[in-house]
């Protein structure tokens, strides 16, 4: 999270917060669960790319 958070000049804090609402939006707990549920709902791969 530290390093999404100095991408987004956001502090880790911040970021720790979105992805809380975000993961309690989905009904799940985890971002492992929330990576589970979109490959469920068909979503494709994620490119592991970072630009």
């Amino acid at each position: 999270r530290k390093a999404v958070a100095d991408r987004l000049y956001l502090s880790p804090h911040t970021v720790r917060t979105h992805m809380q609402n975000v993961l309690g939006k989905l009904g799940v707990h985890s971002t492992l669960a929330a990576v589970a549920l979109a490959r469920r709902a068909g979503v494709g791969p994620v490119d592991q790319r970072v630009g």
